[in-house]
């Protein structure tokens, strides 16, 4: 019985060992399939990460050029605003430069028409003086004529009443 035994365990041995054999290929094949699934995985996020980040650069580019774009379009639009404000600018200065040439043209008119009315008024009130002189003047001349006369026309009635008494 014990040869029967050494019999039987000898193929369970060499059982044992085809098994252990079969096992440890199974174990290296599966290993193997692991690491070229672990290696694509990889290799497939490392894709997708590029392509990913990719993407994301030509966003940003494309979102860098429309914000340039956009402050193309705000400084040229501001400088057409300035350009129109400095027009403005200039015309409303212009216009504020002819109100005051004429407001001052005005004023020395007025001032002009002011001195020729000062002029003439002192010119009529010497004009007045002078005639209230020459008026005073004749009016001592007469009274002194009237005086005179009188005078005469007494002292000559005198004579005549003197002869007429003679």
């Amino acid at each position: 019985s014990s040869g029967i035994n050494a019999e039987y365990g000898g193929e369970l041995d060499e059982e044992k060992s085809l098994l252990r054999e079969k096992h440890e290929k199974e174990v290296n094949h599966l290993e193997l399939e692991l690491n070229k699934r672990k290696d694509k995985v990889v290799k497939d996020q490392e894709e997708l990460l590029s392509e990913l980040q990719e993407e994301f650069r030509e966003q940003k580019e494309a979102i860098q050029e429309d914000h340039e774009q956009q402050l193309a379009f705000v400084r040229d639009r501001n400088k057409s605003e300035l350009s129109i404000l400095q027009l403005e600018k200039k015309d409303a200065d212009e216009d504020l430069k002819n109100v005051i040439a004429r407001v001052q043209s005005r004023k020395a008119a007025h001032e002009a028409e002011l001195k020729q009315l000062d002029d003439q008024e002192r010119e009529l009130k010497e004009r007045e003086n002078a005639l209230n002189e020459r008026k005073r003047k004749m009016e001592l001349s007469q009274k002194e004529f009237e005086a005179s006369t009188s005078l005469k026309m007494t002292a000559e009635l005198l004579e005549l009443q003197n002869q007429i008494k003679l």
